[in-house]
């Protein structure tokens, strides 16, 4: 059924979630588009995929803590996907915490867009526990029945009720010894007068890091390692660069920290991971930078070692999100994969990351080679679009400008960009007008506002270019090698929209020169939409139906043959 709904695009789903060639099996890479139509495919693919497992009887339910800490680009992410109209039998319970008590805040709280799916769904607010509700609660956890309800008076007066302030004065007592299994070791006593003596921390820092500074320094050495590979960590990993710990004080170790509820198990992928932000953010601060520099350096020589990065997106970015993090000397040795980690995440709609490994590059390795510094910067504008960061991109266009020395192809290159910058910000006369000026610079002009006449002639052009040429014959027509050439077609096939909307009367002439020109020196990638729309032109001006109909299996072929 997936293979079915979604066709080729299930290369985009093995991509974004790996687990999913254990269901689909391996699948070719997604071929590359512009930053809003990859981001439309990935959430059309995960709308498409939900729709398939999410029936009525059968619903999914989600759940995402600590949403004020979401990136934008997630949050564009859900939203795109929960306004897909496949997406039904879903819902989405998302928590953050209450605007006005941030107590236990983690970092710089997101403000969520206006029009983010989190502004319109119900709004819950959780009130404190009653005493009878943590009563069930220590029920569950075995607490000796005879002391529940003094226990429950005790917990409801130190918290208020907070669940969280509740979780830390239990998890004190456990760490404490307070809790021991009765004499038939049915019930768990706990030692009332002991648990009296605790308080609670408001500054979730402070409690935190307490925790942390009341480790053994071969726990703290085993954290340092797991808070370097991030939130979520493999035990695999901390026990391979741990090699003169013993098996035993490795195991005890794990076991006093999942004790401790610093580390707790990640159940999706039988991983750990810590229990939350705030503790391995702590951990870290306890690294010196030298011992940083050299953790991350190990990390960087394992995963590269194992070499599952070569078939897995996710395992190239954890390496680079090491790499992000060591000196510049450090990151000039990686050059090769931040640009192969660049071009993946951009595949995959990830351009907040691709911009980081391409400024990486920039700023770090410093490329001496003139063309290769303009094409990394030409590869970030992109990306600064695709994230929609048009005020950092039309500030980096400026620089750009400045640096170097613009000849006609890197001119266009740019020009091709800008028009993608205004087609995306749906400013399509300014498509239009800027389009026109480019082609201008190439020698080629367009009349935005033909006469009848003129638009007569487009077509005839079109049709002589087509003369005598069979749907076989165009199929295998070869791709276009000169770059003048590729860029004109390019800009006219990204542009056809724009002229559409803002001077349709233009079009004929636009895929009049298209074609003629594809016939002449080769087509592009994207030609099968202009065939496509060459098939309508023939039928609404001219009433040859046959024709026209010839043209959609030849854009069909022509889209397949290139990945489109």
């Amino acid at each position: 059924r997936l293979s079915d709904a979604l066709g080729e695009n299930l290369s985009v789903l093995t991509s974004f979630a790996p687990q999913w060639e254990e269901v689909v099996g391996a699948q070719p890479t997604a071929g590359l588009l512009s930053g809003p139509e990859t981001q439309e495919r990935l959430s059309f693919v995960i709308a498409k995929t939900l729709s398939l497992i999410a029936l009525p009887g059968h619903p999914i339910a989600f759940f995402i803590d600590d949403i004020h800490l979401m990136a934008q680009q997630t949050i564009r992410l859900l939203n795109a996907i929960f306004a897909e109209p496949d997406i039904r039998n879903c819902v989405l319970f998302a928590a953050q915490l209450h605007p006005e008590r941030n107590d236990y805040s983690t970092g710089v709280r997101q403000e969520l867009p206006d029009e983010s799916i989190f502004s319109w769904v119900e709004t819950i607010q959780l009130d404190p526990l009653e005493q009878d509700e943590i009563s069930a609660m220590l029920e569950l956890a075995r607490v000796d029945p005879l002391q529940i309800g003094e226990l429950a008076v005790l917990l409801e007066r130190k918290s208020g009720g907070n669940p969280y302030a509740i979780r830390q004065l239990l998890s004190q007592a456990v760490a404490g010894g307070f809790f021991k299994p009765g004499s038939q070791q049915k019930w768990l006593q706990v030692d009332l007068n002991a648990v009296s003596t605790l308080t609670v921390s408001d500054d979730i820092y402070e409690y935190q890091a307490e925790k942390i500074n009341n480790l053994s320094g071969d726990a703290l050495e085993w954290l340092q390692i797991a808070a370097s590979e991030g939130v979520y960590f493999e035990m695999e990993t901390i026990r391979a660069l741990l090699p003169d710990m013993s098996e035993a004080d490795f195991v005890a170790i794990s076991e006093q920290l999942q004790r401790n509820e610093i580390i707790v198990p990640n159940l999706l992928d039988a991983g750990f991971r810590f229990a939350g932000p705030v503790l391995q953010a702590t951990v870290k601060n306890t690294i010196s930078p030298a011992r940083q520099a050299e953790i991350f350096e190990q990390l960087i020589a394992l995963k590269i070692s194992d070499g599952k990065f070569l078939q897995s997106d996710n395992h190239l970015f954890k390496i680079l999100g090491f790499v992000l993090q060591i000196t510049d000397r450090g990151v000039a040795r990686y050059q090769h994969l931040l640009k192969d980690g660049a071009e993946r995440a951009k595949r995959l709609g990830a351009f907040d990351e691709a911009a980081k490994y391409y400024w990486a590059i920039l700023e770090a390795v410093k490329p001496a080679d003139e063309q290769e510094r303009f094409e990394i910067n030409a590869n970030l504008l992109e990306t600064l679009i695709g994230d929609l960061q048009f005020d950092e991109y039309y500030r980096h266009l400026e620089n750009i400008r400045r640096q170097f020395n613009l000849d006609e192809l890197r001119q266009c290159r740019l020009d091709l960009i800008e028009c993608r910058a205004l087609l995306i910000q749906q400013k399509m006369p300014e498509v239009v007008m800027f389009a026109r000026q480019s082609l201008l610079r190439m020698g080629i002009s367009i009349t935005l506002q033909p006469s009848l006449p003129r638009i007569i002639l487009s077509m005839i052009k079109s049709q002589r270019g087509m003369k005598g040429r069979s749907v076989a014959e165009l199929e295998k027509l070869p791709l276009a090698s000169d770059p003048r050439t590729r860029y004109i077609l390019q800009l006219l096939q990204d542009t056809s929209s724009a002229f559409f909307l803002a001077a349709p009367r233009a079009l004929p002439e636009v895929l009049a020169l298209q074609i003629n020109l594809a016939i002449k020196k080769g087509i592009s990638e994207t030609m099968g939409v202009v065939f496509a729309a060459y098939g309508f032109n023939l039928s609404a001006f001219g009433g040859q139906f046959d024709k026209a109909e010839e043209m959609m299996p030849l854009a069909r072929t022509l889209a397949q043959r290139f990945g489109n």
